[in-house]
């Protein structure tokens, strides 16, 4: 199914930009057809950071749905919201009830409003999900404990003791734990430990048990009931911790359960590893999982712009690592998240910009991690610094101090409000590109073929083709020279979109349309 997205186009900002001498900006409305699938542009939101409804300093889910507007106008066609359920931290990644929304985001009636609103602006909704363990106040790891302190005690139980003895992974003797983390406690005099990998308030769930999987299903189900579009699921690796075949054939369980109940859901996993663990990872019935090798200062294409370009090869090569190592799979890249330092370099919006572009050209799901767009920045640790508020301008009630711990709360670019009417914003570049890529399906889907590999001038030209549709992109990594490129000698008849990181105009260099001049750091699309 395809819908069509309406942008409208008022001067001075052009959303979708064609290539000429003459380049007139249209007043006007631009169709953009959303493809009602899998492949989409995602927006991480940090819940308590993004958006504050009422004032009190937290955001919430309906400050997120008064911003739907905002995430869809610049061509986000996802959201991945942070863990809304109930839990004693400001992150929620432990769970004291999974079937309660945390009452600082607010209720579940302002979800299923949320998640109606994001689908009314073809906008889908995936719940961040951290099923490998929940909080200690979470009522099942009281009665777990109590069930599994009668159980050393040789009491008598009942079956539903039973039942939830078995749900958290407990040991009784030091000598039994191996390479996971421990920490002792007591019931009724019994002492015994139980396994929690992050943090003291994090008991790991016993992936075991048939009662722990039908315990997941009813979550998993329930909000697909709501309506949400599918989950990211954190940390995979910790299921069972660092055993690979184990963790897959858990995962394909989990992708059963949801795809019974809903075929076209989505689910993201997270491996916080390299290539070749990640790839294993790929081989689950998932759709995706998290792409690290791209993201950060050491992915590729951060380390792509080094030596003024003459690295650009590292992004080629990615290109290609991308979709081997996401296999069948829909690849997932990213630049930042809320775990790792951000991306962006205070000191460099052009820089900034050409990063997004290089992503933007990537095959797969691409997600984005809220504030980015404005060039918000913050270094781990601790990770407070990279959850500070969104920096809207009038239009907030944050104080930076809001999360305890943040050490650092810097906005070294415009707010919100004053990038949305710069038309050379950070902010006008990730929605130029997010809509380009809405636009030409080649880029998220095409099978990939190297046309030009320029060794000398640093410029690739890469071949996308998709449902017999074909798409030419030519990036210059080049920092400073810009780059003429014949166009009819690689079967192309014209420049369809670009994007300039210096907010440079692309032109035809002959009134024949032969050739372009691509500026340093450029991109042009090419049909």
């Amino acid at each position: 199914m395809f819908k069509k997205r309406l942008f409208l186009l008022t001067l001075p900002l052009l959303v979708l930009s064609s290539c000429g001498n003459n380049l007139e900006i249209a007043n006007d409305v631009k169709d953009v057809v959303i493809k009602d699938d899998n492949y989409r542009n995602y927006y991480e939101i940090f819940v308590s950071s993004f958006a504050d409804s009422n004032g009190d300093g937290i955001g919430d889910l309906k400050g997120i749905t008064d911003k739907l507007d905002y995430i869809a106008d610049l061509g986000y066609t996802g959201i991945w919201m942070t863990p809304i359920f109930s839990s004693p931290t400001y992150h929620k990644y432990n769970a004291s009830d999974y079937f309660q929304i945390d009452e600082d985001f607010g209720t579940m009636d302002d979800l299923k409003t949320l998640v109606e609103e994001a689908h009314k602006r073809d906008i889908k909704v995936i719940l961040d999900l951290a099923l490998n363990h929940s909080s200690k106040s979470n009522k099942l790891f009281s009665k777990a404990c109590n069930a599994y302190g009668k159980y050393l005690r040789n009491e008598t139980m009942t079956d539903e003791e039973k039942e939830y003895m078995t749900y958290y992974s407990f040991v009784k003797n030091e000598s039994e734990i191996t390479s996971a983390r421990y920490k002792l406690t007591s019931n009724g005099g019994s002492d015994f430990y139980y396994e929690c990998n992050f943090d003291d308030d994090m008991p790991e769930f016993n992936c075991d048990s048939p009662y722990v999987i039908e315990y997941f299903k009813s979550i998993l189900e329930y909000y697909l009931d709501l309506g949400v579009d599918g989950y990211r699921l954190d940390a995979i690796k910790y299921y069972y911790l660092n055993n690979v075949n184990k963790n897959v054939e858990f995962l394909n369980k989990i992708n059963s359960i949801v795809k019974a109940k809903n075929p076209n859901a989505y689910i993201v996993g997270e491996c916080f590893d390299g290539r070749g663990i990640i790839s294993q990872y790929a081989e689950s019935e998932i759709d995706s999982v998290f792409y690290f090798p791209a993201s950060q200062a050491n992915g590729f294409i951060n380390t792509s712009f080094n030596l003024q370009g003459a690295l650009y090869d590292d992004y080629l090569d990615g290109v290609y690592e991308l979709i081997s190592d996401s296999k069948k799979e829909i690849p997932a890249p990213f630049l930042s998240n809320h775990d790792v330092t951000r991306i962006n370099y205070s000191s460099d919006l052009v820089w900034n910009k050409f990063m997004y572009g290089l992503l933007s050209m990537l095959n797969g799901t691409t997600f984005t991690y809220y504030g980015d767009e404005i060039g918000m920045v913050g270094s781990i640790p601790p990770d407070q610094n990279v959850r500070i508020p969104m920096n809207r301008g009038k239009d907030s009630s944050y104080k930076c101090d809001m999360i305890s711990g943040t050490t650092a709360c810097d906005y070294p670019f415009p707010t919100v409000e004053e990038q949305l009417n710069d038309e050379t914003s950070l902010l006008n570049y990730y929605k130029k590109a997010n809509n380009i890529r809405n636009k030409h399906l080649e880029i998220a889907r095409g099978d990939v073929t190297t046309l030009l590999d320029d060794d000398e001038n640093y410029v690739i030209l890469l071949s996308k083709t998709y449902d017999d549709s074909n798409l030419g992109i030519v990036i210059n990594f080049n920092q400073k020279n810009s780059y003429e490129l014949n166009i009819k000698e690689y079967n192309y008849s014209e420049c369809v979109n670009y994007l300039t990181s210096n907010n440079e105009t692309i032109s035809y260099k002959d009134n024949s349309k032969t050739s372009i001049e691509i500026p340093p750091l450029g991109i042009a699309l090419l049909k």
